[in-house]
C-alpha cells in the first residue's frame, strides 16, 4: 500500500462523522506528524504512539573494515540512525488476523 493509498483508505473509512475527512486534511495532519517526529528524534528524544510503535534514536558504534579486493582497511564513524519499534499489542493484532 503506498501512502497515496493509505491516505485514501483512511478519507473512505473516516465516513463515520457526518462528513468524510478530506485528503488534504488527511496529508497534513501525517506531515505534520512526520515533522514532529523528526524534530523529536534529532533533540534525542524518543516517541511513543501507545499500543502502537516507539520511534527513537540508536547510535551505531564507529569500526574499521577490510575494503573488498583490496588489503586496506577504512574507518567508518559512529552513525546515529531512527529505529522503530511495534508494540506488542500491535504485533499481537497483526498475528491474530494473518492466522485466519
Amino acid at each position: 500500500m503506498t501512502y497515496k493509498d493509505f491516505v485514501k483508505e483512511i478519507a473512505v473509512q473516516s465516513k463515520t462523522t457526518e462528513r468524510p475527512l478530506a485528503i488534504d486534511d488527511i496529508r497534513m495532519v501525517f506531515d505534520l506528524t512526520r515533522e514532529v517526529l523528526i524534530d523529536a528524534l534529532n533533540k534525542g528524544e524518543s516517541v511513543t504512539i501507545r499500543d502502537f510503535i516507539k520511534f527513537e534514536t540508536k547510535t551505531r558504534k564507529g569500526r574499521m573494515i577490510n575494503v573488498v579486493n583490496t588489503d586496506k582497511q577504512a574507518y567508518i564513524p559512529d552513525t546515529i540512525v531512527a529505529k522503530a519499534v511495534l508494540s506488542e499489542n500491535f504485533k499481537n493484532e497483526v498475528k491474530k488476523v494473518c492466522e485466519k
